[in-house]
């Protein structure tokens, strides 16, 4: 089909209608040749405002590259690097695989692309001031992103009480788990899990590797024992402080000799402090 703008026209490879409306825009390439050059000499010069046709976007659901094996689905605004291969259509436990026909059938099945809802209402959970009531309606999805962070306190609870009948899904890459699984135990079990292995695989991480070493440091102050012990006896600690100082910097002891008028740490059985650092 040519589309014609107010200065060029083109002629997109497959443009996909919804009531007349064009939501999804995908340019093909032949075997051999990159899916990218479809992004780079197709789709990137019909977004342009001057030498394209701008108005085929006004309505872009998504974008597909492809050249039949290697096929990558992005948003209107995507640079390459954020176009990425869609590799299951049903289910979370289906072989991962990547084709034309894959991305088609995993974004464009109607019951998912006429499934959308544009109803968005995005905000921030610092405008949650109050815990009152704003919307009862159980028609109410809220999504939240970085679901590792606000989502526990006065704010979170109060965003809970503003919407008490609504759906919360979040997305985190790093669940709260240690002692107790907090994200789990405020959002419900998980509905996807996309691991660190699989995003290595995918080639959208890179490895990473773990090396245990103690660098070396250099103490430049060879009098910091004393220094130490000089400023704890000037201090006249109470002997429940000192207990505590004694806790704090590794269950050293310190001696204290009192007499009537003032106390002080003896030479003698002051720790030897080293600094020294693990990782």
């Amino acid at each position: 089909m040519t589309i014609t703008g107010s200065l060029y026209t083109c002629r997109p490879d497959l443009i996909g209608f919804v009531n007349g409306l064009p939501l999804v825009v995908v340019e093909l390439k032949k075997p051999g040749v990159s899916a990218r050059q479809a992004f780079d000499e197709n789709l990137t010069s019909y977004k342009h405002a001057q030498n394209g046709v701008p108005e085929l976007f006004w309505f872009n659901a998504l974008l597909i590259a492809s050249n039949g094996t290697e096929s990558r689905v992005g948003s209107l605004m995507a640079d390459w690097e954020r176009f990425l291969e869609w590799k299951r259509i049903e289910r979370e436990d289906e072989p991962r695989r990547v084709s034309l026909e894959v991305v088609l059938r995993g974004t464009c099945e109607p019951s998912r692309l006429l499934g959308e809802n544009h109803r968005y209402v995005f905000t921030l959970i610092h405008k949650f001031q109050l815990a009152e009531v704003l919307c009862d309606r159980r028609d109410v999805i809220v999504i939240t992103d970085e679901a590792h962070r606000s989502q526990y306190d006065t704010l979170a609870l109060n965003m809970r009480t503003a919407l008490p009948n609504a759906l919360f899904l979040a997305f985190t890459g790093t669940p709260l788990i240690v002692g107790e699984e907090r994200t789990r135990e405020v959002f419900g079990d998980y509905v996807s899990i996309y691991d660190f292995q699989q995003s290595v695989e995918d080639g959208a991480t890179v490895p990473l590797f773990y090396e245990n070493r103690t660098p070396e440091l250099l103490l430049e102050n060879p009098s910091l024992n004393d220094d130490i012990y000089a400023l704890i006896e000037e201090a006249e600690l109470s002997e429940e402080t000192e207990r505590r100082l004694e806790r704090g910097v590794g269950r050293r002891r310190f001696a204290r000799r009192k007499n009537s008028s003032n106390s002080c740490v003896s030479p003698s059985r002051r720790p030897r402090t080293s600094v020294r650092a693990t990782g």
